[in-house]
């Protein structure tokens, strides 16, 4: 039900939705592709009621659908086939080194078999999906498998927000992963490249690698709280870059991008760039795409940052089924 990492193996030409569910509002892209080639086709933002969603796990979801429903709406989408994410908090990963010669349907049961003993879910309630990554580096037979599981119970309450919707659960994926998806899309050559995503509620840098993999660091931060501080969200950021860094145990970071609804602002860019020391851009995830002409310049130039995790989900919809 989930994916890790980023395909580049496409299904047919077609429209697909990328629902995004955050604290303060759901965020919906629509993309079609052609020949390999990506168009935004519509977008929307549209408010949650406080407290339906807390850290992206759904507690209301008729109030989550009807909020979707009538993001739709307003963005005129034309398909219900639907990405949607599952927390990170809900979402335990681990990457397992096994045997390289396994075929597809081996590796599924070896998969299992590792995930019931080492993931912190009982078997029976528990959703996964897996991405074979490279060869383990100190054991050519081997190859390394990126594995991500949740309760069954999380991926059910985005499915219900999405059915109040109207609209057709196709996959279930993992927010940080459609972040390195659409990075990927946007800065092939650019890697390793910092993301810091300013929600509502909770701030999560990633560290993208060329490999597809990632690491990741969240921490709560309240931006609609009266305490909320400029200098305390510089201050986060800074950290939480530090902590990635250390833990991925590199030294060169190319770049970072600022995505979230507090990332569009020129001015904080300069801020953050000052405060890291690092080149700093507020990302664009549409900048190697075409744009539909019913969507005007100024609302996208806007909203953009705060799309990047959507237009990742919307970008997995493209995936083959099976694809790993």
């Amino acid at each position: 039900m989930f994916t890790s990492g980023f395909a580049a193996s496409l299904s047919a030409s077609g429209s697909r939705l990328g629902i995004d569910i955050g604290s303060a509002a759901v965020k919906v892209v629509e993309l079609s592709c052609r020949r390999d080639s990506y168009r935004l086709d519509t977008f929307a933002l549209e408010p949650v009621p406080p407290g339906s969603v807390v850290r992206g796990s759904v507690h209301d979801s008729e109030a989550v659908g009807a909020a979707i429903r009538r993001a739709c709406q307003r963005a005129r989408t034309r398909t219900r086939r639907t990405t949607v994410g599952v927390a990170n908090s809900e979402v335990s990963v681990r990457t397992l080194n096994l045997d390289a010669s396994l075929d597809d349907g081996a590796l599924v049961e070896a998969v299992a078999r590792e995930a019931a003993s080492q993931m912190p879910f009982p078997a029976e309630d528990m959703a996964i999906d897996f991405e074979p990554l490279q060869l383990a580096l100190d054991d050519p037979a081997k190859v390394e498998v990126h594995v991500a599981a949740c309760r069954l119970e999380h991926v059910a309450r985005q499915r219900e927000a999405i059915e109040h919707a109207g609209l057709r659960l196709h996959v279930a994926d993992v927010p940080r992963y459609a972040v390195v998806r659409a990075v990927a899309h946007i800065a092939p050559a650019e890697v390793p490249v910092a993301v810091v995503d300013i929600g509502s509620a909770t701030t999560t840098m990633l560290l993208v690698f060329g490999d597809g993999s990632v690491n990741s660091q969240e921490e709560p931060f309240d931006l609609g709280s009266s305490s909320a501080d400029k200098t305390d969200l510089l201050r986060l950021i800074a950290r939480l870059l530090r902590v990635v860094a250390l833990s991925s145990r590199t030294e060169t970071i190319n770049q970072l991008l600022l995505a979230g609804g507090a990332a569009s602002s020129r001015e904080f860019a300069a801020l953050v760039a000052d405060h890291v020391r690092l080149p700093v851009a507020t990302v664009n995830p549409f900048a190697r795409m075409t744009v539909s002409r019913r969507i005007g310049s100024e609302s996208l130039v806007e909203h953009a940052p705060a799309l990047l995790t959507a237009t990742g989900l919307a970008l997995r919809g493209f995936v083959k089924d099976g694809t790993r």
